[in-house]
């Protein structure tokens, strides 16, 4: 096979046996840039059997895999690719649409991860939680809509502190409710390597970690349009007070509170000397209410650097 060559295998089901003989041809074609299974069909050993000769195809650029049904475990299976080929720097993946697996040349430094658009039980979770608890070099991991609901999402955080991840970890659209939203909120208490969450509960639902780049710049909480019950405030008032010492900005905005939940959460950040930013914003707050608001979070918390 000539240098610079590209094989295309679309629309195939290749069987184990098969993909087994390909790969021992393929370990043969150091030009080998590209590599197209895209609208084929590949089982779970068949998966298994081509991530065993990744790490030989040193040539190798992209792996495409874009609209190949495979199982869940098939997916969690190319995951792993980040742990056996220090050659990977990005693996992409949906069931319906552009997927693939990326090398560089060489080792690389940093590797993103994202899956999306499956549906992901705590079980499948957890399985992934375990392959990049292997992965040191994961910068950014990409789980949004994959329909992981509160138990998807309290399964991921769990681990969230054996993971190793630089930058940030996008769990949006995954149907959350209010506990789910406390799930997201507490990873600023049990992970200290989180230095802000953002969760949003509106129509356009976000939940964003991201990880510290100066350990001494604290933490930030932003929450929107989640609309807490009296037991998830209580809660979420517990958070605010066990991690006071380190949040520095609170913003809440459009969580339909009224002034004495405010007053109350407030209280909660009286803790040290920290200086704080805090942004609330509700429909209600007029030019006299935001006044009176602001003397009243002053008297409470005197340690507030700005109420925005």
């Amino acid at each position: 096979m000539e240098q610079d060559k590209k094989l295309s295998l679309t629309h195939s089901d290749i069987q184990p046996t098969d993909m087994t003989r390909l790969c021992r041809r393929l370990v043969q074609c150091p030009g080998l840039l590209k590599l197209d299974f895209s609208h084929g069909s590949l089982k779970d050993d068949a998966i298994e059997n081509l991530l065993n000769i990744l790490p030989k195809m040193t040539s190798l650029q992209l792996l495409n895999m874009s609209h190949v049904q495979m199982s869940t475990d098939g997916v969690l299976l190319l995951v792993r690719s980040l742990i056996d080929c220090q050659r990977v720097r990005a693996v992409e993946l949906r069931p319906q649409g552009e997927a693939f697996i990326k090398f560089v040349n060489m080792k690389a430094e940093q590797a993103t991860c994202r899956l999306t658009q499956y549906t992901l039980s705590s079980g499948d979770v957890e399985k992934l939680s375990g392959i990049l608890e292997q992965c040191p070099h994961l910068s950014d991991l990409d789980l949004s809509s994959n329909l992981l609901r509160d138990e998807g999402v309290k399964s991921f955080v769990d681990s969230l502190p054996r993971l190793r991840i630089a930058s940030s970890v996008n769990l949006n659209d995954n149907r959350l409710t209010q506990m789910g939203a406390l799930y997201l909120v507490n990873t600023v208490m049990t992970c200290e390597k989180v230095a802000a969450v953002e969760v949003s509960l509106g129509t356009e639902e976000r939940s964003v970690i991201r990880f510290e780049q100066d350990s001494d710049c604290g933490k930030t909480l932003s929450l929107r349009e989640c609309h807490f019950g009296a037991d998830h405030l209580q809660r979420l008032a517990e958070i605010l007070t066990r991690c006071a010492a380190q949040l520095v900005k609170l913003r809440i905005r459009n969580n339909g509170l009224s002034v004495q939940v405010i007053e109350d959460l407030v209280k909660q950040l009286r803790c040290g000397h920290v200086q704080r930013y805090i942004s609330i914003e509700e429909p209600w707050i007029t030019a006299e209410a935001a006044v009176n608001l602001l003397s009243c979070c002053l008297n409470l918390n005197p340690n507030i650097h700005t109420i925005g």
